[in-house]
């Protein structure tokens, strides 16, 4: 997949875009999400401090899988152009936006940043095949890691950069792998012969990762050591347990759970264990996509209200709640905290 002369000079103007931004970046506390408030799905930023909020993206197809760089200067995210799907970053103020992809016989999504910033991992599509890329933003060059005919999903780097992990598809059984950086070797890190993954996230250590899966009609959560593949079986229950997620001191862990309602989604928070665990959202109401600050003080999610969904950021030593910003009224999805910079 080789870089044109074109292609080169467009990058070098985005590399150097990308080195001056950061001049410019704030350090209040931002909060990025989607909301389809005109009509279709778009990016936005509000500030949790000053109360304002600013719209990144703005055409007349959606905007999805949205995500910060690591040092919160940039926003990589899936568009629609036309009836293809392509990768785009833009600038965290707005005002410089780039595609990276142009893929004429397939689709490109799912993008997400290492974790030095210097590259993107993400999955192109064709009628026959599935690709995980790799895209090096310094030269745009892009290196295949997996090319095949099962079907891939939610791509992401350990912390440490070390390991790649997704999941492959078949019909209705799916599998969690990883991919070694050093060693470009692949390896099936579950091999349950009838079950569904369905989200996982890393521990900050990069030592193990939590994911849920549907195993004999249940959906639970699991932890799985990645050198020794070791299992852990975290939830036992006739209800949903989904969506966990590490807390960033990798003691605590944040998840969903029907367990009290019996059909919506409360937020539940436990150790990592998940001996003991409380709720931090009341019944009847259904929480999607939470997620932690960068310091581990704050929750941001999804909440069901009033016939639509809003973004919500919990204070966890008060308890209290903000809406994060009530003058959208559209539906509020997937919250992401910028990370600080």
């Amino acid at each position: 997949m080789g870089v044109t002369g074109t292609n080169k000079s467009y990058f070098k103007v985005f590399v150097v875009m990308m080195s001056l931004f950061v001049i410019f970046s704030s350090n209040s506390k931002e909060v990025l999400y989607l909301s389809n408030a005109d009509g279709d799905l778009e990016l936005y930023v509000s500030n949790i401090e000053k109360g304002t909020t600013r719209q990144l993206t703005n055409n007349t197809l959606d905007d999805t899988q949205a995500s910060w760089s690591p040092d919160g200067n940039w926003i990589a995210f899936t568009g629609r152009v036309d009836a293809d799907l392509e990768v785009f970053v833009i600038s965290a103020d707005g005002k410089n936006k780039r595609r990276l992809t142009h893929h004429a016989d397939g689709i490109d999504y799912s993008s997400v940043w290492s974790n030095d910033g210097k590259k993107l991992l993400y999955i192109s599509q064709t009628k026959k095949s599935y690709r995980l890329v790799e895209l090096t933003l310094k030269d745009n060059r892009k290196n295949i890691l997996i090319e095949g005919e099962l079907e891939l999903k939610s791509p992401k780097w350990s912390p440490d950069n070390n390991f790649i992990s997704y999941i492959t598809g078949e019909g209705k059984t799916s599998r969690l792998n990883i991919i070694d950086v050093a060693t470009k070797k692949a390896t099936p890190l579950t091999s349950f012969n009838k079950e569904q993954h369905i989200n996982f996230n890393w521990a900050p250590n990069s030592q193990s990762i939590v994911f849920c899966a549907r195993r004999d009609k249940v959906i639970d959560l699991y932890n799985i050591d990645v050198k020794t593949k070791k299992e852990t079986r975290l939830t036992d229950l006739w209800t949903i347990d989904t969506e966990a997620d590490y807390s960033p001191n990798g003691e605590k862990l944040l998840f969903l759970s029907s367990r009290e309602d019996k059909v919506r989604r409360q937020l539940f928070i436990g150790d990592k264990h998940l001996k003991k665990v409380n709720a931090i959202t009341p019944k009847n109401v259904e929480i999607l996509n939470p997620v932690w600050s960068p310091d581990g003080s704050e929750v941001a999610f999804s909440l069901y209200s009033q016939r639509r969904f809003v973004v919500v950021v919990k204070d966890l030593a008060t308890g209290k709640d903000k809406l994060l910003n009530a003058q959208d009224g559209g539906f509020q999805y997937h919250p992401k905290f910028r990370p600080k910079s």
